[in-house]
């Protein structure tokens, strides 16, 4: 597993270094360019003359567009230049949260002393890591808003038997993690790769539960959740959300207007169980979901 973790974190950390230096390449070629063009810039004493003599050109026309300045184009280069650093760093911090659940799910029963200290220590370090990152990503997003906190902050018991549980997350690992983790308390995990899978799939069978991410291909955890409440609305209250991108502000008030249970990423795997039981007790002792 840790190998696995490791794999994981080189690779997003060659791929941040491929977008730093593709977008370096790009700024300077298109400062470069500029630079060399001629004309750029009239003398101090007036309009260049021609080397025969002859009165300069007529200027360009009036609704010509003025030529891009050098602060404009920084301005654009650093605009992609965070955006790619912002995705990156998320997919890593999501890579390190699904290594937690991972690591929250496993069994240390079997284990001697010395090997539960070192996933101890291992734990320790994925802490400090996702905490890092989702630091980082916020400073690096272009949203300037404070991310939400998490909606559910305490452990309590339940009585909740198995039930059916839909994970949406366009995450391959991410998706996969959090099956290995409800599988193992005995539900039944049904995943979905899009929001639109995840509508097909309410359509046809029960669900219990909805576990989803705010950020999904084709149709986003807003979307799915607007056409539920739409169409199925009594399984509007059986969600809870996931989400990397708190500190957006349409996501931001989509999470406070829709009231579901949300927990930001990094999030607590403990907290997840916690939220995903609030959800299936209410459902099974004849409510529709968490208050």
């Amino acid at each position: 597993m840790l190998d696995r973790f490791l794999a994981l974190t080189t690779m997003e950390a060659v791929g941040l270094g491929c977008c730093v230096g593709l977008a370096c390449g790009l700024g300077l070629l298109v400062v470069t360019r500029r630079r060399r063009t001629p004309g750029r810039r009239a003398k101090a004493g007036g309009q260049p003359r021609s080397p025969r003599g002859d009165p300069p050109a007529a200027p360009a026309a009036a609704h010509s567009p003025p030529a891009q300045s050098e602060r404009e184009v920084a301005g654009l280069w650093l605009q992609f230049l965070r955006k790619e650093v912002a995705e990156t760093v998320g997919a890593v911090n999501t890579r390190l949260t699904a290594v937690k659940a991972l690591l929250a799910g496993l069994g240390h029963g079997d284990l001697s002393a010395t090997q539960r200290a070192t996933l101890e220590r291992i734990a320790t370090e994925l802490d400090r890591a996702t905490a890092a990152t989702a630091d980082l990503h916020r400073q690096v997003s272009s949203s300037s808003g404070a991310p939400v906190r998490p909606s559910v902050t305490t452990v309590r018991q339940h009585e909740v038997h198995p039930g059916v549980l839909l994970v949406v997350d366009s995450d391959d690992t991410m998706r996969e993690v959090l099956g290995q983790l409800f599988r193992a308390a005995g539900h039944r995990v049904v995943p979905a790769r899009d929001g639109v899978e995840a509508f097909t799939i309410l359509q046809q069978e029960p669900v219990d539960c909805v576990i989803s991410q705010t950020r999904v291909s084709r149709l986003s955890g807003e979307g799915l959740y607007a056409q539920v409440e739409q169409r199925l609305p009594h399984l509007a209250r059986r969600f809870v959300f996931v989400s990397g991108d708190t500190q957006q502000p349409d996501v931001r008030d989509f999470l406070e207007r829709c009231g579901r249970p949300v927990l930001p990423m990094p999030f607590d795997v403990e907290l997840l169980v916690e939220a995903v039981n609030g959800v299936l007790e209410s459902v099974q002792s004849g409510g529709t979901g968490a208050p």
